[in-house]
Parts: C-alpha cells; structure tokens; sequence
C-alpha cells in the first residue's frame, strides 16, 4: 500500500485485513481524518482517503469509533490493519459518538456560525426547572380548625379542582418532552454534520431547504447509529434534489 502526494494533500491507500477472522466482513468500515476526508473501505478491504501531514486518522465500528493513527507515524508503503484489533477496541467498550466526538464546540460554514448545545445538560436542566411537572403528585386538602361540613359536595369540589390542575401539568409535561425529542434531532441532525455528508457542496438557502423537507423523525434517530444516518443523508438528498430537479 503506498502514499501519493497533491499539493499539499496526499491520498494514502491501505487495506484491513481479516486475518483469523475470515469469516467477518472487511468492507464499508469508515475512516476519516481529523481535517475531514472520509472513506469507506470495499469487500477487499481496500481503501483510500485524502489526508494532510498533521492528520489523525480514524477508523469507525459499528457506528463507533475505535482507533486512529497519527498519519506521521503510519509507514505509507506497508499500511495494514487487522480487523480484530478494531472489533477488540469496540468490545473495550468504546462509547465516544461519531457525531459528539467530530464535531467542534464552535463551526463555520457558509459565513454562519453553528454553536453546538449540549442536549444532555439542556434535558438535564429543563427538568430541573419543571420538577414538578415531571414528578407531578397530587396535592393534599387541607381545612382549617373551624372548617364545618356543608352541603358543599367537597369531593366534587376537590376532582374538579385538582382535575384541572392535573390536566395542566400533564399538558405542561407533554410539550417539555416534545421539546426534548426535537432537541434530540436538532442535536445530530444538525447543518455542520449534514452538510460534511452530502456529497458536494450546496448553498446555506438549498441546505436548509432540504434539512426542513427530509428533517427525520425522534423514532426514526433513536433507532440508528451516525453511519446509519449518514447513509440516511445521502440518499434522502440525492432523492431531495431529484424532487426539486436539482440534479
């Protein structure tokens, strides 16, 4: 396997090899670069990507990341990765998030700034606040000393009053946690992580165009991995510009 230069970007080709593993796949494990090339290696397991001298380069498992090379330190002439010592680092347990672990705090694109919240700590602290419509209870009744029974229906009287206010809490609850699934979707579907997967490069008015027509639904994400959503975002694309006759 060797390294090709151009300009200042050099493309190296390499190739994962199942070993003893002979029976698990080779192909479409994705790699990427700390500068943003991405690549996918084939059923051989070969595979080439773009990258600059101070790069690291990713490998992705299962919709995981597992290991990476700094490109200084990777021979370009002999460049082979065993499939078992990427599998082995997703058996480790390794929990960092395609889309939490590329995505910087603060990105550019287009002349607009993305700043990226942290859903987690959003959920966290909208529940905090809305304690008490999350964990509603029903309220006790209380009467004074001098409280005598009437022909008042203090039951009725009770249901009705605490019926209105359990509605409330409930409606209260509903919409917070709307609120979240949409932050949910906002937080991976987002412009710096949908426009680095489309393939080419679009304008900001046809990106966000197309991020509110195919906008996927909280059922939808939770059910997927990032590969799995950036297989979502080009093919809904290709089929998005092919609605709008863009292609």
């Amino acid at each position: 396997m060797f390294s090709t230069g151009v300009g200042a970007q050099s493309i190296l080709m390499g190739k994962i090899t199942s070993g003893m593993s002979e029976d698990e796949p080779v192909g479409n494990i994705m790699l990427e670069t700390s500068s943003g090339s991405t690549s996918f290696s084939n059923e051989s397991g070969l595979f080439k990507i773009q990258y600059q001298p101070k790069d690291t380069l990713f490998f992705y498992y299962q919709g995981k990341r597992t290991l990476s090379f700094l490109m200084d330190t990777i021979n370009p002439q002999n460049f082979y990765v065993p499939l078992y010592q990427i599998r082995h680092r997703v058996m480790e347990g390794a929990k960092s998030r395609f889309n939490s672990a590329l995505l910087p705090v603060d990105t550019s694109y287009n002349n607009v700034t993305v700043k990226n919240r942290n859903y987690s700590q959003d959920s966290l602290d909208r529940r905090k606040e809305y304690g008490k419509a999350f964990g509603y209870t029903k309220p006790k009744m209380k009467f004074g000393e001098d409280w005598t029974p009437t022909s008042l229906n203090v039951g009725k009287l009770y249901e009705t009053l605490n019926g209105s206010k359990k509605k409330k809490n409930q409606m209260l609850k509903d919409n917070l946690i709307r609120e979240e699934e949409e932050g949910y979707i906002t937080n991976r579907f987002n412009p710096t992580f949908v426009s680095k997967y489309l393939g080419e490069k679009v304008s900001e008015h046809t990106l966000e165009d197309y991020m509110k027509v195919k906008r996927p639904t909280f059922e939808f994400l939770q059910g997927i991995q990032d590969l799995e959503l950036i297989d979502y975002i080009r093919k809904s694309f290709a089929a998005y510009k092919k609605e709008k006759g863009l292609q």
